[in-house]
């Protein structure tokens, strides 16, 4: 058995994950059968094998030829690392490869200080097996577009807020909506950070304390966000919530016909790539997809559907068709308008 071949064993990383977890945290550990629940899926066939192995025993116990050689000691039927120190990371060509090129991504400084992406990248440079990852990689956007800028201030509000979500704690928030209404010093509860990759955007879906109810918040719209008292009964704060959710989860998806027009399908599973959808070929030899939708996404995907064009013609239900028009309306109202005052 190879258990820690990085490359022909899914228990390598999944072993390693949980010696690091018991070092941060000793309630993390497990007892010999919830581990072996814990690895359920992977490449062994039996668990005894696996036990016995990161436990450096035999038939006959403690191997005695090789005393220092265990992963794991017993300590009140848990099963705790022998190091107390983390397990490094151990990256293929391919991984390594990959991180460079995400490294050059801003977004990159969301998670890390600058200081620790220069030092990566200086030494994956340095590292003259790593291919360039443009070439093995097919890397693609649909349609030009410029990219995303984040501030200083919406850096450190991303890890306030990865912060507050670790350690379940509520925030105060103010928010600067797309539709020019500011909202000041918001108590909410955050649920988690979202990513949209067709408008490269994070957002955070939290719970309105005094709204009473969930909402979605651009994460380049926040500012003085400050990490206030721990949520009280986090677990069923989680429970009420995703019923809130289910609660305002629309029951009759919004149903399109695409047409590969102007790359139409792919256009398409870009823009609705995070939301639930069911897509088949219709009696037209084009694709039908359902999508299916929060109410604070309608204009999210009425949006979409304009940026779509004549790649898609919505089906019903007929308030999306309205609204649509409506949105079209107004846009042309608009763009004639920029024109009136470009003639004078």
């Amino acid at each position: 058995m190879e258990l820690f071949n990085k490359y022909k064993n899914k228990d390598f990383i999944s072993i390693t994950n949980y010696i690091n977890h018991c070092i941060n945290d000793t309630s993390s550990a497990l007892t010999e059968e919830e581990l072996s629940a814990e690895l359920l899926g992977t490449a062994q066939n039996t668990f005894d094998e696996l036990i016995a192995a990161l436990l450096n025993q035999n038939k006959n116990g403690l191997d005695p030829k090789h005393p220092n050689a265990n992963l794991l000691i017993k300590s009140n039927h848990k099963l705790l690392p022998i190091r107390n120190n983390y397990v490094p990371v151990r990256l293929s060509v391919a991984e390594k490869s990959w991180l460079l090129y995400i490294l050059h991504d801003e977004k990159a400084e969301l998670f890390l200080d600058k200081d620790i992406i220069a030092n990566l990248i200086a030494d994956l440079k340095a590292d003259l097996s790593l291919p360039d990852i443009a070439k093995c990689i097919d890397i693609r956007t649909l349609g030009h577009k410029e990219l995303t800028h984040y501030s200083d201030e919406t850096k450190s509000t991303f890890r306030t807020l990865v912060v507050a979500i670790k350690e379940k704690k509520a925030i105060t928030v103010t928010n600067s909506a797309f539709n020019g209404q500011v909202y000041e010093n918001q108590l909410v509860y955050p649920y988690k950070l979202e990513y949209a990759p067709q408008f490269d955007s994070f957002s955070l879906s939290a719970y309105n304390v005094e709204a009473k109810r969930p909402i979605k918040m651009n994460l380049q719209n926040l500012s003085d966000v400050q990490i206030c008292e721990p949520i009280a009964h986090y677990n069923d704060f989680i429970q009420n919530f995703e019923s809130k959710l289910a609660a305002i989860r629309e029951t009759i998806p919004v149903t399109i016909e695409i047409t590969d027009e102007k790359n139409g399908y792919d256009r398409c599973s870009y823009k609705f790539a995070s939301y639930d959808r069911v897509c088949y070929e219709n009696e037209h030899g084009n694709l039908t997809m359902n999508i299916y939708y929060y109410r604070f996404q309608k204009d999210e995907i009425i949006r979409n559907l304009m940026f779509l064009g004549p790649s898609v013609q919505i089906i019903g239900p007929v308030h999306m068709k309205e609204e649509f028009v409506s949105f079209l309306k107004k846009a042309y109202d608009r763009y004639e308008k920029i024109l009136s005052s470009y003639r004078k």
